[in-house]
């Protein structure tokens, strides 16, 4: 848009400091884009997602997905369950729920909180999986809104507002439910409840 006719406008009289900010701009803005496009595609297949034929090993999966953060700035901590808990969703989607739920610690809290994942038989055939960060916490008025599609509060470090949206649609849709609970400068609780085999 803007910035691309501006740089064929003036890219003649620009400086190469100018030049380069405006080509960081473009470049943040086109990372922005891809990571909405992305975002709203995933959104769209949660909407849509029936249970699968397939199923995933939680513990398998949870184990995946903490080794694949080993390199960000969040600390993930699981102990495996000694109980092999199998529920009906294809191993990708389940990839997405975890990959969401992590994702959005790392876009609201400071450099090296600690997410505590918890796995546990609760009533009936369903299992939870608990997500404690030490982060700082979610006010009541932003808690009531985290599941709406594209809100956030974190668009300036690449929040696009459908993490947790697909989360909630992902886990519904596979007879589970999506719970969170926070308090400010102590951190949020996300509890995930799926049926189990």
């Amino acid at each position: 848009g803007g910035t691309v006719e501006l740089l064929r406008e003036s890219w003649p009289q620009m400086t190469d400091g100018d030049r380069n900010k405006f080509l960081a701009n473009l470049d943040r803005d086109t990372a922005r884009l891809s990571n909405l496009v992305t975002g709203l595609l995933a959104f769209a297949r949660a909407e849509v997602a029936q249970p699968s034929e397939q199923f995933v090993d939680l513990n398998q999966a949870i184990l995946t997905a903490k080794q694949s953060f080993a390199l960000k700035p969040v600390i993930v901590d699981f102990s495996p369950s000694n109980v092999t808990y199998l529920t009906r969703m294809s191993p990708e989607l389940f990839e997405t729920v975890l990959r969401n739920v992590i994702e959005n610690v790392l876009h609201h809290c400071k450099p090296n909180t600690k997410i505590h994942i918890e796995l546990k038989k609760t009533e009936g055939r369903m299992a939870e999986i608990r997500f404690a960060d030490d982060g700082g916490g979610i006010s009541v008025g932003n808690l009531e809104k985290i599941t709406t599609p594209f809100f956030t509060t974190a668009r300036a470090t690449g929040g696009t507002g459908l993490g947790l949206s697909i989360v909630h649609a992902i886990v519904s849709k596979h007879g589970g439910s999506l719970n969170i609970t926070s308090e400010l400068e102590k951190g949020t609780i996300i509890s995930i409840k799926l049926p189990v085999q």
